[in-house]
């Protein structure tokens, strides 16, 4: 089996379309809503500021994930997903955002989950993500836990 490899890819091909679209089917069965209305492919806009990203093993698609700006220092965490669970593909895309988005000039990284999808709140802990008070579009949503990495100090 091919190690895991990871880049910068479009987020308008058909594949990245696909496991974008499989996300956003398990999100609804999961928590009841796709998270489509917090994310579009645009949000990605090809500058340096925003970015999707690919992990493919044998050349197959397996896990996703996107920064977009949320602010001069700020990125924030978009559509973060891996075909296989414990696989560990989730934490090298998550480890590749983050070094990639410091590397962009970003000081801190911040996200938001739904309450119930307890594996994503675990896995970010995991991955030295804390909570935050809820920001944005988040703010008057108890359903979502918003959180953050400092980056650089």
């Amino acid at each position: 089996m091919d190690r895991c490899m990871i880049r910068e890819e479009s987020i308008d091909t058909p594949e990245a379309r696909a496991i974008l679209s499989e996300l956003s089917e398990r999100l609804a069965a999961l928590t009841g809503d796709s998270g489509n209305h917090s994310f579009h492919p645009e949000d990605i806009d090809g500058s340096l500021r925003s970015f999707f990203v690919v992990a493919r093993e044998n050349g197959v698609a397996v896990a996703c994930g996107a920064v977009r700006e949320y602010s001069l220092d700020t990125g924030e965490i978009k559509r973060l997903y891996s075909r296989v669970e414990r696989s560990g593909n989730g934490s090298l895309v998550l480890a590749f955002l983050e070094a990639d988005a410091k590397a962009r000039g970003y000081r801190r990284l911040i996200l938001s989950t739904r309450r119930k999808n307890a594996a994503a709140v675990g896995f970010y802990e995991k991955n030295g993500y804390v909570r935050i008070p809820n920001f944005g579009i988040y703010a008057d949503r108890p359903e979502s836990v918003c959180m953050e990495k400092i980056l650089v100090r």
